[in-house]
């Protein structure tokens, strides 16, 4: 069989990579073989045998980068021959972290403030951790929040708070924490 043409591979969707190429003309072909590797000159191994002239390739993994090749196998079982040169495709990567621009206490609570640096942010995760004495540690992640700022008025005296910010976008991917910034207000 001749060779297949019109390979493609999507990346723009969460936990999958979208491959499709064009239907081959010959009227013999029987199914379709689907080959991936993880560099352009790897090795390419069989993921797939297909009828049709598309698959979804799940990742279950934000930004994985793969390469694709196709080929036909007809009623004989001959197989054609794999693109010389692969098709990139990839899963959506995280979106980037905030970038926090302004943080302090005052006497009854501490303030955030943090700019967006990736588009695809549609709400933010604050994850507060509170370390009381030399073991009590507590990790609370407060969800959904749609502004780039808050405000944590359940704050004690003689309490260490650590807060990370985390983007979320519309798939609910989520970004690396930012670095840590500690807090601890002083008993009177």
């Amino acid at each position: 069989p001749i060779p297949i043409v019109g390979l493609i591979a999507s990346s723009n969707f969460p936990d999958i990579i979208s491959i499709a190429w064009g239907e081959s003309p010959e009227k013999d072909i029987i199914k379709y073989n689907l080959y991936s590797a993880s560099s352009p000159s790897g090795k390419y191994e069989k993921i797939a045998e297909v009828n049709g002239t598309s698959y979804n390739d799940v990742v279950k993994q934000s930004g994985i980068l793969k390469y694709y090749k196709v080929t036909s196998t007809d009623k004989d079982n001959l197989e054609s021959q794999m693109q010389d040169i692969p098709t990139q495709g990839s899963t959506l990567s995280a979106p980037s972290r905030p970038k926090i621009v302004d943080a302090f206490m005052s006497e009854k609570s501490v303030h955030l403030k943090w700019q967006p640096t990736d588009a695809r942010a549609t709400s933010y995760i604050l994850i507060k951790t509170t370390t009381s004495g030399l073991f009590a540690q507590d990790t609370l992640e407060i969800t959904d929040i749609r502004k780039s700022e808050y405000i944590d008025s359940a704050i004690s005296p003689n309490v260490k708070y650590e807060y990370q910010l985390v983007s979320v976008d519309k798939d609910g991917l989520r970004s690396n924490p930012t670095n840590s910034i500690s807090f601890k207000l002083e008993a009177n």
